[in-house]
């Protein structure tokens, strides 16, 4: 569905976060999510986390992986490029259409 702010209906503040922490809140509320600590922190002293969400079935015949905040100012895109692809009807075709073979 085509919303006031095109495709994705997600304002581009809503996909772009302030820091590490409301990247991982946003990204949180939008999936299922296994969280693995780090035992380093944060340059503010935040614990760090890697979360992994796994959508679709678990025997898909094709896997889509995406990466972001591995390092660097690189994981402000990354988060948003996610963010806006949960929140798209992209994410849920995806599903549905992974036991048919789909491909990307």
């Amino acid at each position: 569905m085509i919303g006031p702010y095109g495709m994705f209906d997600v304002a581009m503040n809503d996909l772009f976060s302030r820091n590490y922490c409301q990247a991982r809140e946003r990204f949180l509320t939008l999936t299922s999510a296994t969280a693995y600590p780090s035992i380093h922190v944060g340059p503010n002293g935040e614990k760090l986390i890697t979360d992994v969400a796994y959508l679709g079935s678990v025997d898909a015949k094709n896997l889509l992986v995406l990466v972001s905040g591995t390092h660097g100012v690189e994981g402000y895109c990354g988060s948003a490029a996610q963010l806006s692809l949960l929140h798209s009807g992209l994410a849920v075709l995806m599903h549905e259409r992974a036991g048919e073979g789909w491909r990307m």
